[in-house]
């Protein structure tokens, strides 16, 4: 991902460690922490100006926490079923359209309504651990 709405934000109690096998990154200007975002952030497949890549992760971030309902892998691909107010199909629609245009190795397909809304995201197998780190992070933050 090009970037985008934030990732995992810090839950844990004040002077807690992190997960084992975690690196929180710290996100300037925001007052938290994420994980999962140096392979997110940091692909060389994307022409989004480095900057704005925290925005645009930070809008996954919140699309993630607001209104996936499910993540499901389907082999190579990415299933997200969502749900959320009016509005919602036609923000995750612009919100992929834009993601596809500085990161075109990624497809998403969006159909239903605001209430029952399916994200379907796939890439080619070179950039796997792309999808990898995206599905980590929307399971994390599922509502």
């Amino acid at each position: 991902m090009c970037g985008g709405p934030v990732g995992e934000r810090d839950r844990r109690p004040a002077g807690a460690e992190p997960r084992a096998g975690r690196v929180l990154q710290p996100v300037p200007g925001y007052g938290f922490t994420v994980v999962g975002m140096e392979t997110l952030l940091t692909t060389d497949a994307c022409t989004m100006p480095t900057a704005q890549r925290p925005l645009r992760l930070a809008e996954f971030d919140d699309l993630f926490a607001t209104a996936v309902r499910r993540v499901e892998r389907h082999g190579p691909a990415l299933r997200l079923r969502l749900s959320g107010a009016a509005g919602l199909a036609e923000t995750v629609r612009d919100l992929a359209a834009r993601e596809s245009s500085c990161c075109s190795f990624f497809s998403f397909g969006v159909s239903g309504s605001d209430d029952d809304l399916t994200l379907d995201v796939s890439v080619p197998p070179a950039r796997q651990e792309i999808l990898d780190a995206l599905a980590e992070r929307a399971t994390e933050l599922a509502a």
